[in-house]
């Protein structure tokens, strides 16, 4: 259902709900809030072959990528925004690889949450991602590994905002 929006004053907004009542949300000006974007999401390691194919390859680029992530990464470093990313990781050394890796993107980090790493990730890991190239006929070949990854355990109440 069409819920209409107008613009309030004092940086509000004011929603009309299903039943004629009336949902006050306020908005923070830029200049108030600590942050421009926040991205919620799965942050994995990347593993790119470069132009050789996955089945195939011996050696592999690494990198970190995500969804979300990516996002409030290019925002960050195209357009100078303050954005920070909401995940989960294994405080594993491959966590930590991650972790890294996304301190090159200039996103906040402070609300990473760290999962205990049980040895040998049965409980909670990192997600992996697989990308090959496309060219000519050949499609671009995407293959991820996410099952029980940390961050798809989190829960409400996880992140102190």
């Amino acid at each position: 259902m069409h819920r209409p929006v107008h613009a309030g004053t004092n940086g509000c907004e004011r929603r009309h709900g299903a039943e004629g009542e009336e949902v006050t949300l306020r908005i923070k000006s830029s200049d108030q809030a600590r942050w421009d974007a926040v991205a919620l999401g799965e942050v994995m390691l990347r593993f790119d072959p470069e132009w050789g194919r996955v089945r195939t390859a011996r050696q592999f680029r690494v990198s970190e990528g995500g969804g979300e992530y990516n996002v409030a990464r290019a925002l960050r470093k195209v357009f100078g925004l303050r954005t920070a990313v909401v995940t989960a990781l294994v405080d594993s050394e491959v966590g930590h690889l991650v972790e890294d890796l996304m301190m090159t993107g200039g996103v906040d980090l402070s609300h990473v949450q760290w999962v205990p790493h049980d040895g040998i990730g049965l409980e909670a890991r990192v997600g992996y991602n697989f990308v090959e190239k496309g060219f000519g006929p050949r499609p671009a070949l995407g293959v991820s590994d996410r099952a029980h990854t940390a961050v798809s355990q989190m829960q409400p109440g996880d992140v102190d905002w």
